[in-house]
Parts: structure tokens; C-alpha cells; sequence
């Protein structure tokens, strides 16, 4: 477990460095934003990293998350997905390209607003069931090493 804490942190690092030097090789609007959001997501994910999420704590976690059935957790899974999929692409439009999602809004017709929101809600989606079977696969193993500790 140590091993992926340290791999995960060495891959941050890179992650962060790659994001810090972007604006020194390409031209990136609104700087100081882009560094804001830069380092707001950097924190976020050393906090994931670094936090204490135990088997145990998963284990109480997912059982209760479990309990409410699969299509629940891809439902709301899903559309969260989908959420951060579309935040993700406005601050990349906005930082890379100078778009705000106005004007993308109003650049895309109707049914291309429609295609392009639907592309994003099937990848969101396939990834809340995608997560759903990897958090089985954790579960189940937890409970086989509760069984071998008992």
C-alpha cells in the first residue's frame, strides 16, 4: 500500500510540474486563474492521496453505498461524472482557447448541444458502472482478508 502512496505522489509531482511549466510553452488566457485552479487541483488530489482511506473505512463506505443497488450509485455516479467531465472541458476551453461556455453554448446548434451532452453523459455514466465493479472487486477482497484475519 505504501508503494502506491509514494508511486501516486511521484506521479502528482510530475502532474504538477507539467501543469505549472504549460504556460511557459504554450499561450494560456487568464494566468493567474489558471494557476489558481492549478494548484486547487493539485491539493485536491494530494489530500486523496495522502488521507487515510483504510480498507476498513472503504468497507463501511461501500457496504452502506452497496445497500441502495446498482442503479442508484450509477445514476448519481453518473451525472456527477458527467458534471466534472463538463467543468474539466469549460476551464480547458476557457484557459486554452479564451471560450467561455457562453460562447460555446451559443456557437453549437441545438442538436449539436444535445450530441455533445449525450457523448458526455455515456462516458460519464460507463464510468460509474466501470467504478461500481472495481468497488466490488476491492469489497469483495476486503471481506476475504477479514475472513483470513478471523
Amino acid at each position: 500500500m505504501a508503494r502506491n502512496r509514494i508511486f501516486s505522489i511521484i506521479v502528482g509531482g510530475i502532474a504538477l510540474v507539467a501543469l505549472l511549466l504549460l504556460p511557459a510553452m504554450v499561450h494560456i488566457y487568464y494566468t493567474p486563474y489558471y494557476y489558481a485552479v492549478a494548484s486547487i487541483i493539485f491539493l485536491m488530489v494530494l489530500y486523496n492521496v495522502l488521507r487515510k482511506d483504510t480498507d476498513e473505512i472503504f468497507y463501511q463506505k461501500w457496504r452502506k453505498q452497496k445497500s441502495k443497488g446498482f442503479w442508484f450509485y450509477v445514476a448519481w455516479k453518473g451525472l456527477w461524472s458527467s458534471f466534472v467531465i463538463v467543468v474539466v472541458v469549460c476551464f480547458g476551453q476557457l484557459f486554452g482557447n479564451n471560450y467561455t461556455p457562453l460562447a460555446i453554448w451559443a456557437a453549437l446548434s441545438t442538436g449539436e448541444l444535445v450530441g455533445v451532452l449525450l457523448l458526455i453523459m455515456v462516458f460519464g455514466f460507463a464510468s460509474a458502472a466501470g467504478s461500481w465493479f472495481d468497488n466490488n472487486k476491492r469489497y469483495e477482497r476486503v471481506i476475504d482478508e477479514r475472513m483470513k484475519n478471523e
